[in-house]
């Protein structure tokens, strides 16, 4: 049946209900009829006549008792009679709904939610309340609707166009002074407040209607297992805004209350899986927003628990409390994570919990503080009445939950500390008395009871002949060595060796084989894949070799060594330079909002790669401590790794997020070197060196700040960073080169701890700590480190001048330095400032520097000096023109200064490398060569403009000159639109747009053409009636849009695409503006967007969009 019939078969049957009315066998029959046609429609599949229909009946509802005099008291017998008229569709909607132990059906469509609230609302002003005579006497239906009824008030269902409850128009019904009193009676019951307030307070009518539908609504869903609903009423704007808040509060405790009571006496509808997944929710509505209804959900969770504290006993209950104890947690970690960007919603990997949060850290604080005390007296009322049962669930969470990853779980934190507590019912322990017992917990208990060893038994109990483990080991080992080394698999196999290394580690600890092939293979399989998540899972099984089988412990160790010293040799993780950050000023510049996936990609990028080595100099530097005095021989491995180490980290990775990993090993270090130094053996110099070297070995690039915004990573470097500092601040050595060596490392250190403090805390920085640092900055500092290390030296340098101490006998020195011996900083671009105005020869050898910075050379003073033109020269040379492309405008401006001709070779040579080039050169030397927007008084630099224009244009080969013709006519076409417009300026917007239209249709679109504002994009088609003429009292400016084919930015490199998919069409609106200089515009946005690319290489929280401009003729330009 279509829905147009359908629609016309409901009518008649309203129609035929309402002349039933008054002849009860035909009544009889006619509900018999709606009865059997709701089950029918409950089990039907069409979705559409379903929803007709529950939206009809609900409308049946709540039509009636709709009289024009509202506000005013009824008689009781006319409101009697509408509510039999009611009653009549009850058991048809009844029947239409889910019966009370099925799911319920509960509608997400705003109009069928506002149809049941308005029903529920009708119900109670025509007499239907909570324990009403209407309410007994039609019971098992109204509990079957109500199982699958919407709150009647919520955030997520409020109507923001209907702010009161005092305006809705089914609650200002007139209703009877008998019914009246019936709501008011049963509220007084509820509501803890005096009649005398209850009768003359501020609630109204239709604020008493509310209170007592809800009621009604909440003690009938109560019966059927859901007491949590009525917390929800109190996030909505209109209940706040009617001053109900408290009242709700009142009857969701009544609610709670009576939900307890109903389950101790075991009332059938209520199983203890609807009272636990009842707390779930009623623990979610603790961590709300709004306080009120927090303190309710606390309060609720309190009466339940108080009356069935056993109730926590079960895992959908008590993970549910630790879960969100964890997310808590995790918000307040996101503080120091994502400072300027907070998180807002958190997700949990146990249960399906989702817990939205306010973005105030203080509140987050307070919240946790809260829910973390609440949560310990729960969990202890559960322990005391039911230790064994409890212990088990919590036992379970620990062991559920994904705590595989060096993170922290105050989840499982909790678990273990609730679960160690010593309590009454623990009788003996108790008892004890004195200082001891303060300390005291049955933590040992508790973990013998984990199934920590489950899968070592079941494995021993399933394999009895070795030769049978050796041989299926060797075929899973060998088939995964296969799949390793096929590189595109590695990201998958992860989980695969973790299965594996299990089942290696089992092998070695409980069968007494020829373990040396295994204990090789347990190294080097990690090794294979060589990721933080192979790494992790390997040092915890190493241990456990370690600890169980000793006479293990040295071969495997020496195996950890080998392969620690082969990803060094090969440049691997920390000792690659494949995620350095490159210098800003040799990145390319884009017209392109900021980009968080891109910095948020690299950055996954960059910890990936480092943190294998992190995890192993910290599981090396553990296991160092742990075997001290065990032999000289483990000593020796550990301090002629770490010496290699050290030494290779020159060619270490630079990126921000490797300074924790150097120090680290530094760190690690030092406690070698300490030992070495007391027992005076001979390492002691060689590892005094190597740290020193390694440690310097950070500061040979020019200072960056810190990457991103996660200051947990930032503090953890700083009190690296001390702890090294103390080190070599209490240190003094009889070598004159460690000794100076030492001072230029505390200097700094000392910068970079001041870098990191601000970064920290901008506002208020710390000081750094006066003992760690004794030494001071002068020239014979200097001169030192300078023959030590020019790139030292210059940094040192660089560094005091950001901080704005730099004394000129400093940089004197620095210049002379680096006159006697210029090729120490060579590679350095920026040292080239300090002897570009000297004739060394040098010069021309040096690092080119960044585009901007060669474009400065060719301006005064360096423009008649041919050495530093030379340099400028090859720099600006040695890049891509696309590259040089977005600096076009600073290009054109060096031209008043190229006495030497430099710049005009520059311009024609690119000029046949890239038609792009050519093009923006040609635009932006027109737009240059007049002073003014009228094209009257030409530039100085006129003449040499339009020589490179000729010479330029005459040097194009058949095909680029096609092409520039072709390119010029099109956008003559459509900016000579504007010309045409100027017959029109004083005309209506109408007319302006017929003319605009008019020519758009008459330009002809040629394969390849281009706007200049969009160089990246070719135009495939124009929008013709997209023509939208712009204010302007003595110009024509317009607006057009093209139909562009552009390159899809790709953030992944190693993504593949077909050639189809690198592409996309998009729309580009673009204003062709006439008599504006658009050339400030365009450096306005240049600034932008060199800022944008700074910050995005620093990963830095800062959001900007720059747009394009570029200037084409004097006063003219075209704007995306």
């Amino acid at each position: 049946m279509n829905k147009k019939d359908f629609s016309s078969l409901l009518k008649y049957y309203y129609d035929l209900s309402e002349s039933s009315f008054n002849n009860l066998s035909d009544l009889k029959i006619g509900i018999d009829t709606w009865i059997r046609f709701s089950k029918a429609m409950l089990n039907s599949s069409n979705e559409e006549l379903y929803n007709l229909y529950l939206n009809g009946l609900l409308m049946q509802i709540i039509s009636k008792g709709d009289v024009d005099d509202l506000e005013h008291h009824r008689p009781n017998q006319s409101v009697t009679a509408s509510a039999n008229q009611i009653v009549i569709f009850l058991k048809p909607l009844a029947n239409l709904l889910p019966p009370i132990n099925e799911k319920p059906r509960i509608p997400t469509n705003k109009e069928t939610i506002r149809r049941f609230q308005d029903a529920w609302f009708n119900l109670s002003v025509h007499g239907f309340a909570y324990n009403s005579s209407l309410y007994k006497e039609h019971l098992p239906d109204l509990l079957r609707i109500a199982h699958s009824t919407p709150a009647l008030a919520s955030e997520i269902t409020w109507n923001r166009s209907e702010t009161s409850i005092e305006m809705n128009t089914i609650l200002r019904r007139g209703t009877s002074k008998t019914t009246e009193r019936i709501h008011k009676d049963i509220l007084k019951q509820v509501i803890s407040l005096k009649s005398s307030n209850l009768d003359d307070s501020q609630l109204s009518r239709p604020g008493i209607m509310f209170l007592s539908s809800t009621l009604m609504l909440e003690m009938l869903r109560v019966q059927t297992g859901n007491c949590a609903k009525a917390l929800e009423y109190m996030s909505d704007p209109s209940v706040i805004i009617a001053k109900l808040s408290p009242h709700i509060a009142h009857i969701s405790q009544y609610c709670a209350s009576k939900y307890a009571d109903l389950l101790l006496s075991k009332n059938r509808q209520l199983s203890i899986d609807k009272v636990t997944l009842r707390l779930k929710e009623l623990f979610i509505y603790c961590c709300h927003r709004n306080i009120d209804l927090q303190n309710c959900a606390f309060k609720c969770v309190d009466i339940i628990l108080g009356k069935i504290p056993s109730a926590l006993c079960y895992e959908q209950s008590s993970f549910a409390l630790l879960d969100v104890l964890a997310l808590l947690f995790q918000s307040i970690i996101d503080a120091d994570t994502n400072e300027y960007e907070p998180l807002t919603q958190f997700k949990s990997r146990v249960t399906d919990i989702n817990l939205s949060l306010s973005d105030s850290y203080v509140w987050r604080q307070e919240t946790l503080d809260r829910f973390s005390a609440n949560a310990t007296r729960w969990v202890t009322n559960s322990l005391r009445i039911c230790d064994g049962d409890m212990k088990s669930v919590l036992s379970s969470y620990v062991t559920k939950a994904d705590a595989s990853h060096r993170t922290v779980n105050y989840g499982v934190s909790f678990a273990l500390d609730m679960a160690s507590k010593v309590l009454s019912n623990d009788r003996e322990f108790f008892q004890l008395q004195g200082m001891q017992s303060k300390r005291l917990n049955t933590t040992a208990g508790f973990l013998s009871q984990t199934p920590w060893n489950t899968d070592l038994k079941l494995f021993e109990s399933s394999y009895s002949e070795i030769v049978k483990v050796r041989s299926n080991l060797d075929k899973k080992i060998s088939k995964f060595i296969v799949m390793a080394k096929e590189q595109s698999r590695k990201e998958n196999l992860s989980k695969e060796l973790g299965k594996l290394i299990d089942e290696i580690t089992r092998a070695i600890v409980v069968f007494s084989i020829d373990k040396i092939e295994y204990v090789k293979w347990i190294v080097d399989l990690p090794f294979l894949l060589f990721d933080s998540h192979s790494i992790q899972h390997a040092c915890s099984n190493w241990l456990g070799i370690m600890n169980s089988k000793p006479e293990c412990s040295t071969l495997l160790l020496s195996y950890i060594l080998t392969n620690f010293e082969k990803t060094v040799s090969d440049g691997l993780g920390l000792y690659s330079r494949e995620h350095d950050l490159k210098d800003p000023g040799f990145s390319t510049m884009e017209y392109l909002p900021t980009n968080k996936l891109v910095v948020a990609h690299n950055s996954k990028l960059a910890s990936s790669s480092l943190k294998p080595h992190l995890l192993l100099i910290r599981f090396l530097s553990s296991h160092f401590h742990a075997t001290l005095y065990r032999s000289d021989h483990t000593l020796n491995m550990f301090t002629e790794t770490v010496i290699f180490a050290l030494k290779s980290l020159k060619s270490a990775s630079l990126h921000p997020f490797a300074r924790l990993s150097r120090f680290e090993i530094v760190n690690f270090g030092c406690a070698l070197a300490k030992h070495h130094i007391l027992l005076e053996t001979s390492f002691k110099y060689p590892i005094i060196n190597a740290l020193l070297d390694g440690s310097l070995s950070w500061f040979t690039k020019e200072v960056v700040t810190p990457f991103g915004n996660n200051k947990l990573k930032v503090k953890a470097d700083y009190e690296l960073l001390t702890m090294v500092a103390q080190f070599f601040s209490q240190m003094q050595f009889r070598d004159l080169e460690a000794e100076r060596k030492r001072v230029i490392l505390l200097l700094f250190i000392e910068d970079e701890m001041k870098i990191m403090n601000t970064w920290i805390n901008p506002l208020n920085p710390s000081v750094v700590p006066p003992y760690l640092i004794n030494v001071k900055l002068d020239e014979k500092v200097l001169t030192d480190c300078y023959k030590l290390d020019g790139k030292l030296a210059f940094n040192l340098v660089s560094r005091t001048e950001k901080n704005g101490t730099l004394s000129s006998s400093l940089v004197k020195t620095l210049r002379s330095l680096i006159l006697k011996d210029p090729f120490a900083v060579s590679d350095i671009p920026s040292a080239v400032n300090y002897i570009c105005d000297s004739d060394v020869p040098a010069i021309v050898c040096w690092t080119p520097a960044a585009p901007v910075d060669a474009i400065n050379k060719f301006l005064p003073p360096f423009n008649r000096r041919p050495l530093a033109l030379q340099y400028a020269m090859r720099s600006i040379e040695s890049f891509d023109a696309h590259l040089t492309f977005f600096y076009v405008p600073q290009i054109v401006q060096t031209v008043r200064h190229d006495e030497l001709g430099y710049i005009r070779r520059y311009i024609l040579e690119t000029a046949n490398v890239s038609q792009l080039f050519a093009h923006q050169i040609i635009w932006n030397m027109s737009a240059n060569s007049f002073k003014d927007e009228d094209s009257t008084i030409p530039d100085a630099i006129k003449p040499q403009l339009d020589s490179i224009r000729e010479s330029m244009i005459a040097s194009f080969s058949d095909q680029d000159r096609a092409y520039f013709e072709k390119e010029f006519s099109f956008f003559g076409e459509v900016t000579g639109i504007s010309g045409k417009l100027k017959p029109f300026i004083k005309k209506s917007k109408p007319e302006k747009k017929a003319k605009i239209d008019e020519e758009m249709s008459k330009i002809k679109v040629e394969e390849g053409v281009y706007l200049p504002s969009n160089p990246d994009g070719v135009v495939i088609d124009i929008d013709r009636k997209s023509g939208k003429p712009l204010q302007s009292h003595a110009k024509a400016p317009f607006m057009a849009t093209f139909v562009l084919k552009k390159k899809k930015e790709n953030l992944i490199a190693e993504e593949v695409m077909n050639e189809e998919e690198k592409y996309e069409i998009v729309k580009t609106s673009a204003i062709f503006k006439v008599g504006d200089d658009c050339r400030q515009d365009v450096l306005a946005l240049q600034l932008i967007s060199m800022f944008r690319t700074i910050w995005m290489t620093a990963g830095v929280d800062v959001y900007v969009f720059p747009y394009r401009v570029t200037a084409t003729a004097p006063g003219c330009g075209i704007i995306d």
